[in-house]
């Protein structure tokens, strides 16, 4: 598990991550069935900038893991792009690609759309990586909906979102 706490700037080195890895240990040994499993690889996109083969990596993974525990449900907590069930278009700064959810089996699985509330979000932006504001059109109330929509098949709407910053210390941590 260290490993995913590098400092770098990537979701995986936050406080929140070890908080929750902190509580899911808590969890197991109050006698909870749950193990974690790691299923990030290499570089996200190739030569070409295709994240294809990466996303496709990334679900190869979660099968193996599934299949060593056939009876066990699967949460996976991924970024948005990586859920969808569709193909994500093509972009200014990369070409389309077929995300994870695309590469693992439809009928056992469940994907939802991650929203929030107005607030502050720790990203990589063209300002360099830290906190950033982040205003959302409309209102996103916490709920959790099932739903086709947009490669979905739910919404995931948390409330309002504040940044999870590096265990590094940077940005006054």
């Amino acid at each position: 598990m260290a490993a995913f706490f590098d400092g770098s700037e990537w979701g995986l080195s936050s406080e929140a991550f070890l908080a929750l890895f902190k509580r899911l240990r808590t969890l197991r040994s109050l006698g909870a069935t749950i193990r974690t499993v790691g299923f990030q690889q290499g570089p996200a996109t190739g030569p070409d900038g295709d994240q294809t083969p990466y996303d496709r990596g990334l679900a190869q993974q979660l099968l193996n893991a599934a299949e060593a525990h056939a009876n066990a449900r699967v949460l996976v907590l991924v970024g948005n792009l990586h859920a969808r069930r569709t193909s994500v278009p093509a972009n200014a700064s990369r070409p389309g690609f077929a995300p994870m959810a695309m590469h693992l089996p439809s009928a056992e699985l469940l994907t939802f759309d991650l929203r929030y509330e107005a607030g502050e979000a720790y990203n990589c932006m063209s300002d360099g990586c830290g906190p950033h504001r982040v205003n959302v059109p409309g209102a996103n109330p916490r709920r959790l909906e099932l739903i086709t929509d947009r490669g979905f098949d739910g919404v995931w709407a948390v409330g309002p979102i504040s940044a999870a910053r590096p265990l590094d210390g940077r940005n006054g941590r």
